[in-house]
């Protein structure tokens, strides 16, 4: 993982016929990169999120893989560490041409927080 102690994957789903992915993931609130994003109002940086769902990925396809496009990136809500500790993460997972096409989200509770359709290679 790229992100050391920043999460947690609490649970995971993988169905590997239908190529969906859900689970939980945990944060923590304490973590140095807050320090930078930002001191007085700490929330986690859209780049996190997508590099979390590329991580997702790799586990439960068990490839090393990059973002190569993101054809879609919707940051719809702010992240809070210290009020949204545990988060759903809904991925879709199809491959095409050696390249995996993903449709995901991110939701804490039933507030939407991030919306994405990302190609991983």
């Amino acid at each position: 993982m790229l992100l050391t102690n920043f999460y947690k994957i609490e649970n995971i789903d993988f169905s590997s016929e239908s190529g969906e992915v859900k689970g939980s993931f945990s944060l923590n609130p304490d973590h140095e990169i807050y320090q930078g994003h930002f001191p007085s109002q700490p929330v986690v940086p859209g780049v996190v999120q997508i590099q979390i769902i590329k991580e997702i990925c790799e586990q439960v396809l068990n490839k090393a893989l990059f973002l190569s496009a993101s054809n879609v990136v919707k940051f719809i809500n702010m992240i809070i560490p210290k009020q949204n500790e545990s988060l759903l993460f809904t991925i879709k997972i199809k491959e095409h041409d050696n390249c995996f096409n993903v449709d995901c989200s991110i939701v804490n509770k039933e507030l939407t927080i991030f919306k994405a359709k990302l190609v991983l290679k």
